[in-house]
């Protein structure tokens, strides 16, 4: 199950489209059996967040929170966050769409739930690798240079 929550001053647009690319990768990945909960915010409260939990006083465009980390066994996947305001300004810097930057974001995030990080470049390129298979899924191929796969 996923709920898809926002914070009251964010309008996200094609909601009910995300939510449909989730249930898709959340199939593929053979998790569509936990909740999956994701809140879009804005720069001011993402911010407060990654202050907290990362240490770094700035916003940033996602964060998540994984619980089968510790419970394998827990009915809950995990939360993301996502800040619209950081979404958009990537989306105007990469020249896609903003569905295309937010389902990018929530892939990357739904990386970090299942195991994935990026501390090290063989970690990055691991996931970065799966990145590109789930956004391939949602027909959002060619996102990364080739020189990055």
């Amino acid at each position: 199950m996923i709920s898809i929550t926002s914070h009251e001053s964010v309008i996200v647009p094609t909601l009910e489209e995300l939510n449909q690319q989730l249930q898709l990768v959340l199939d593929h990945l053979k998790y569509s059996e936990r909740l999956l909960s994701v809140y879009f915010t804005n720069d001011e409260e993402i911010r407060v967040y990654n202050d907290r939990y990362q240490g770094l006083a700035k916003p940033t465009d996602v964060l998540s929170w994984s619980y089968i980390e510790e419970d394998a066994d827990s009915p809950y996947l995990g939360d993301i966050m996502i800040s619209v305001e950081t979404a958009t300004r990537q989306a105007h810097d990469n020249q896609w769409e903003l569905h295309t930057e937010l389902a990018r974001l929530l892939i990357h995030g739904i990386a970090h739930l299942v195991g994935y990080d990026h501390q090290t470049e063989e970690e990055e390129k691991e996931m970065l690798t799966l990145e590109i298979q789930l956004l391939s899924l949602l027909s959002l191929e060619h996102l990364y240079p080739a020189s990055q796969q």
